[in-house]
C-alpha cells in the first residue's frame, strides 16, 4: 500500500513518619501548606462544633495541625497546615485522611503560577504549546514540563528522515533509512544506515519538498533555552531517533511496519539492531481514509507495544468520517486536529478511531469566526533540495496534532518511566478537556475522542508518587508507624 502525507500547507514502606520539616532547598513551588477534603456526606459539614471535630479528627491522623479554612464550590473542605511540607509527603498525609471511611477524597492543594515562555525568540508565537487559559486550543505543553526532571526520552520519527538543523542537532541519536524502493530513496541506494531527508517532491503531483520530519521532530524536541529558533513540546525531555520511510511521492506500508519494530528495538531482517531504543514512535503519515489496517502492519504495531513504546499516529487529513492505516491499527494513540478555538479543523478525519485531538491549526470545521493560524515549528527553504534553514515554518494538519500527542507521551515517561503504554494512553485520554460549545466536536460526540490534549494535567497526575494506604488506625502526634502501601506514579527520587 502506497502511503502519503496531506498537509493541508506495589510497595512497602515501613518506619513513616508523617511529621517533617521542608528542606531549605526545595522551591515554594514543589511544597504546600493545604489539603482539600471531600466527605461523604453533607451533614458532616452543617455547624462549626461538627467542624471542630473533623479538625481534631483529622489532626490526630495525620501528626499535623489541621484549620479549616474554607468550603469549595463542589462541598469539599479546604484545610491548611500549621506549617508546609513537600507535595510527595503531603500526598501520604492527604492518603491517611482518606483511609477514614467518612472521606470520599483527600488530595493536595497545589500551587499554580502561569507557565513562562522558553528563551527562544519565537517561542511567543508557538500557540499550541502555551496555556490553555490564552489559547482555548492550546495544549498546555510549556506549563507541563517536569520541574528539575532531565531524564530523556527517545522518541521515532517515523517520516521523511533527518536534517542537520541548529535547533534539532543536541537531540539527534541518528536512525535508519527504510525505503527499500530506490526509486522513492532517491538517495541512490534503497535501505542504508543514513536517514538523511533528501526531499519528498513529488513531479506527478506538482508538489515541492515538504521536510516533514523535521517539522515534526521540531514540534517534539526543538531545544528549549537556546537562544534560537522555536521550543519543542518536551523540549530537552526527548532524543530524537529518525526512521526514514517517505521519499519522493510517499513510502510503502510494508517500510512503515518494518520501521516502528525496529524503532521499538525488534529485529528487521538485513538491519543492524537499533540499540536506543524508541518509547514513543510518531507516525505523522497515513493511507486514505477507510483503508485497513493490514495484519502486517497491526503485527510491527503490536510487537512495539509488547517492547513498551507508545505508538502515536495521524488520524489523517482527508476531512473524512473515518481513519486509514495506521491510525486505525488496535493499540495506537490516533490523534485528530483542532484550531486555535478548540473547533475540529475542517480537513482532520474524525470517527470513533479517534482517541483524542491536539493542536492542528487552519480553518474551523463549524464556527463561523475563526482563527486559522497553523502551529508553528522549523523547517527548511528548500523547493527541492535542502537548503536554509528556517527558524520558523507554518505547519498545519494531524501530521502536526500528532507531535504534541507524542511530546506529552514523552514527558509522562520522562516522570515515571515504568509506565506502559496503555497507562500512557490512559493519562492522556482522562485528562483531555472537553472541546468548547458550539464546536463540532461538542455536538457530535464520539467521533473526536475524549476531548483537546493537556499536557500539564497528564502530568499532573502522576507528578510524584501518589500513595494509597489501607486501614484507618489512628496514630497521633509523631509517632513511627508500619503500614502496608501502594504506590503509583514516579518513585524516582521521591521522599
Amino acid at each position: 500500500m502506497r502511503l502519503s502525507i496531506r498537509p493541508p500547507a506495589a510497595v512497602v514502606l515501613a518506619g513513616l513518619a508523617l511529621a517533617c520539616a521542608v528542606p531549605n532547598a526545595v522551591a515554594a513551588s514543589d511544597t504546600t501548606a493545604r489539603l482539600v477534603v471531600k466527605y461523604k456526606t453533607e451533614a458532616q459539614a452543617a455547624s462549626a462544633d461538627a467542624s471542630r471535630v473533623r479538625v481534631q479528627a483529622l489532626a490526630a491522623k495525620t501528626g499535623v495541625e489541621l484549620s479549616a479554612l474554607r468550603q469549595t464550590a463542589t462541598g469539599a473542605t479546604v484545610y491548611r497546615m500549621a506549617e508546609p511540607v513537600t507535595l510527595a509527603r503531603a500526598r501520604q498525609i492527604a492518603a491517611r485522611v482518606a483511609a477514614d471511611a467518612s472521606v470520599a477524597y483527600a488530595l493536595p492543594d497545589v500551587r499554580v503560577k502561569a507557565a513562562a515562555l522558553p528563551a527562544d525568540p519565537y517561542a511567543s508565537m508557538q500557540w499550541s504549546l502555551q496555556d490553555s487559559s490564552t489559547y482555548t486550543g492550546a495544549a498546555n505543553l510549556f506549563s507541563a514540563w517536569p520541574s528539575g526532571n532531565t531524564r530523556q526520552i527517545v522518541v521515532a520519527v517515523v517520516d521523511t528522515g533527518l536534517l542537520a538543523h541548529p535547533d534539532l542537532t543536541a537531540h539527534q541519536i541518528g536512525g535508519y533509512d527504510f525505503i527499500s524502493d530506490t526509486t522513492i530513496a532517491a538517495d541512490g541506494d534503497g535501505r542504508d544506515s543514513d536517514p538523511t531527508d533528501v526531499g519528498d517532491y513529488c513531479t506527478d503531483d506538482g508538489t515541492d519538498s515538504s521536510w516533514h520530519g523535521t517539522s515534526v521532530a521540531g514540534l517534539i524536541a526543538a531545544q528549549a533555552g537556546n537562544g534560537y529558533g522555536v521550543a519543542g513540546g518536551a523540549a530537552n525531555n526527548a532524543l530524537l531517533l529518525h526512521a526514514r520511510v517517505l521519499g519522493r511521492c510517499g513510502g510503502y506500508l510494508s517500510d512503515v511496519a518494518d520501521a516502528v519494530v525496529w524503532a521499538a528495538g525488534g529485529s528487521v531482517s538485513g538491519v543492524p539492531t537499533n540499540t536506543t531504543p524508541a518509547r514513543v514512535i510518531n507516525l505523522s503519515l497515513g493511507a486514505d481514509a477507510g483503508t485497513s489496517c493490514y495484519t502486517y502492519l497491526q503485527d510491527a504495531v503490536d510487537a512495539a507495544a509488547a517492547r513498551q513504546a507508545v505508538v502515536v499516529v495521524a488520524a489523517g487529513n482527508d476531512g473524512a468520517a473515518s481513519v486509514g492505516a495506521p491510525a486505525n491499527c488496535s493499540g495506537v494513540i490516533a490523534v485528530g486536529a483542532h484550531t486555535v478555538a478548540g473547533d475540529l479543523a475542517s480537513y482532520s478525519n474524525h470517527s470513533a478511531d479517534v482517541t483524542l485531538t491536539a493542536p492542528g491549526g487552519g480553518s474551523c470545521m463549524t464556527l463561523a469566526s475563526c482563527d486559522s493560524r497553523p502551529t508553528y515549528t522549523i523547517g527548511n527553504g528548500g523547493t527541492r533540495a535542502a537548503s536554509a534553514m528556517s527558524e520558523l515554518t507554518g505547519f498545519a494538519g494531524t501530521s502536526a496534532a500528532t507531535p504534541h500527542v507524542a511530546a506529552a507521551a514523552a514527558l509522562l515517561l520522562a516522570v515515571d518511566p515504568s509506565l506502559t503504554p496503555a497507562q500512557v494512553r490512559s493519562l492522556l485520554v482522562s485528562t483531555a478537556r472537553s472541546h468548547p460549545s458550539g464546536t463540532y466536536c461538542a455536538s457530535h460526540a464520539g467521533q473526536c475522542g475524549a476531548g483537546m490534549l493537556d499536557a500539564a494535567a497528564a502530568v499532573a497526575a502522576i507528578q510524584g508518587p501518589v500513595v494509597t494506604i489501607s486501614g484507618a488506625s489512628v496514630v497521633t502526634g509523631s509517632a513511627t508507624v508500619t503500614l502496608n502501601a501502594s504506590a503509583t506514579g514516579a518513585g524516582s527520587g521521591a521522599s
